[in-house]
């Protein structure tokens, strides 16, 4: 009996830790996830490196990019709410080793491809506005206080932007369906959801995990610049899009 308590008292601590979403805890079960199913990690990473070349062919670059996105995020999609919904690194060892290719990669497709296309959309509009100011200070090839008032409001928006970016993207992964997360990436631009970051304990989650994914992306670069290493960079992509995807749909605990 004396031991049953201590150990309902662990597991309740445990859960404890849980319920606060850490940057810690994400990356922990991003690895268990790919301890629980090797093969499908390893299989899913050398998928996207092809898809990542075929994106360099010119002309159909474009849309191996646009099939890479898709079909990234929507294992992103899976793993991030495998792990919302586990309490311990054995639950998310446990269901990575049930999890299917087909889970893996169809189970959210529609979602992926809902997000995918409302961002696209949303880079082009960005790109249009932003790429016309360049393109205007390139032609004068002046930066007089009308243009640099531009430029530098440009540079705070997309600043913005970025700090908001993750939580829209984990509000998406939570949709239904297809119209509902390409609805939700459009919250990018809804004041009432910017309200909502404005947190210390967003900005501090956020801020954890931006630092973690630039180190991770730099040791990844170098390893990359040789070919012996290629492996070791793929490896270190791989984990980083699923504790990102992680990271993203833990943010929703982390809002006003």
């Amino acid at each position: 009996m004396y031991q049953l308590q201590i150990d309902l008292e662990n597991k309740e601590g445990k859960v404890m830790e849980k319920l606060e979403f850490t940057n810690k805890e994400a990356f922990s079960f991003a690895i268990a996830f790919i301890k629980g199913n090797w093969i499908l990690s390893l299989v899913s990473a050398f998928a996207l490196l092809i898809l990542t070349f075929f994106g360099m062919i010119p002309l159909a670059g474009f849309i191996f990019m646009l099939a890479s996105t898709i079909f990234y995020t929507s294992f992103q999609i899976y793993v991030a709410r495998v792990a919302k919904d586990s309490y311990f690194v054995e639950d998310v060892e446990n269901r990575a080793s049930q999890t299917t290719f087909k889970d893996f990669y169809l189970e959210f497709l529609p979602q992926s491809a809902g997000l995918t296309l409302g961002t696209f959309l949303l880079s082009m509009i960005f790109s249009v506005i932003f790429g016309g100011l360049l393109l205007d200070f390139i032609t004068n090839g002046v930066l007089d206080t009308t243009t640099s008032l531009a430029l530098g409001s440009a540079t705070a928006i997309i600043l913005w932007l970025s700090y908001i970016a993750p939580a829209v993207i984990g509000y998406s992964f939570m949709a239904d369906d297809f119209k509902e997360a390409f609805y939700r990436s459009f919250n990018v631009l809804n004041p009432n959801f910017w309200g909502k970051t404005l947190t210390s304990r967003y900005f501090k989650f956020i801020s954890g995990w931006s630092i973690i994914a630039f180190g991770l992306s730099f040791v990844a670069m170098l390893a990359f610049s040789t070919i012996f290493l290629i492996p070791v960079g793929l490896v270190i992509i791989y984990i980083l899009i699923l504790y990102s995807g992680i990271v993203f749909i833990y943010t929703q605990e982390k809002l006003k």
